[in-house]
């Protein structure tokens, strides 16, 4: 019953999401349409280029001394630095253009805040409708996170101290009719970040990260053997579970092992031989999900039917593995 009601809201939302973008079609604004826009910077960017210009511009000026201030006292004085501070920066102010994808967003009446993540990683930005027009606003505030946008405007540092960009124009690039997975508990079903990678790497930093250095990794590979006149041939591989979002893999009958085994395609890092005598390796959460559930299994029935491994039917099993942990220097409690 409890999914059943959920599945009605993801479908009620996904309706309404469906629905502005036909408003927006309706209205001349269609997301869809190739948009040009000139983006100059990147978050982390912005980040930077902020801190040095304020570094600059306040190098002689000093903090505030609030020692002997009552509470209010000291809330006026940083009050008043806050504002001076601003006002310098303000008069010299640096202009970005930055694009991403919106990942938060907190509506205040006439002005709003959102998260806008981009390459580099993500940025706040103060949206207000006197600074972007009152049109550009109400369409501001009918948008969903996922949806894409082009920010232009200037930066600056909020009173908590976080480094900002103060919308001038704010232009949507494109439209996200899907949901995004539930931000405080993210994309954890390990099948679903398997298949929709696409999403894994949107909702997870640190499945980004890996992908950016295993990038880095292969492209320094492959310039080295490159320069050295190797020449690169990838293969098929048949393994037994398929992985590629939805697409039906192709299947065949592997006969001397009388198994099912599936056609994947070149460039996965998939066990430590692809000939030869097998060899143990420390399995892929992701990748070897299916196989580590089996093997999980198997060895519970084992040790459930002979802990020790001393019996007939385990003992050769017992030895590999006492000889594996002995070479390897790993300790065990078996």
């Amino acid at each position: 019953m409890a999914q059943q009601t959920q599945e009605q809201d993801i479908n009620h939302l996904l309706k309404v999401r469906r629905e502005k973008l036909a408003e927006l079609q309706q209205n001349g604004r269609d997301p869809f349409q190739i948009t040009k826009f000139d983006q100059t910077h990147h978050s982390l960017e912005v980040k930077g280029l902020y801190e040095a210009h304020e570094t600059e511009l306040l190098k002689d000026r000093q903090e505030p001394n609030v020692e002997g201030m009552d509470e209010e006292q000291a809330k006026e004085a940083l009050k008043k630095d806050y504002e001076e501070r601003r006002n310098i920066m303000d008069a010299s102010p640096i202009h970005v253009a930055i694009a991403g994808r919106m990942m938060f967003k907190r509506v205040m009446g006439k002005a709003s805040f959102c998260n806008i993540q981009d390459l580099q990683g993500s940025i706040q930005v103060y949206v207000a409708r006197d600074a972007i027009g009152t049109e550009s606003y109400a369409d501001f505030k009918k948008s969903d996170i996922g949806d894409i946008f082009g920010v232009e405007g200037f930066a600056f540092r909020t009173r908590t101290g976080e480094i900002s960009i103060h919308a001038e124009k704010v232009t949507l690039l494109s439209k996200s009719l899907q949901i995004l997975p539930e931000k405080f508990h993210g994309l954890t079903d390990v099948d679903t970040r398997y298949r929709q990678r696409y999403v894994d790497l949107i909702m997870n930093t640190e499945s980004k990260d890996t992908f950016i250095k295993r990038s880095k990794i292969l492209s320094a590979i492959r310039k080295y053997l490159s320069g050295e006149g190797f020449m690169e041939v990838e293969t098929p591989m048949l393994v037994q579970n398929a992985g590629g979002a939805a697409a039906r893999p192709f299947e065949t009958h592997f006969n001397a092992l009388n198994e099912d085994l599936k056609l994947r395609g070149p460039g996965d890092l998939f066990g430590i031989r692809q000939s030869g005598l097998m060899d143990f390796r420390i399995g892929d959460v992701f990748q070897d999900s299916e196989l580590l559930k089996k093997a999980g299994e198997a060895s519970g029935e084992i040790l459930r039917e002979d802990p020790l491994l001393e019996g007939e039917k385990y003992k050769l099993l017992g030895e590999k593995l006492a000889a594996y942990i002995s070479g390897n220097n790993l300790e065990t409690t078996l």
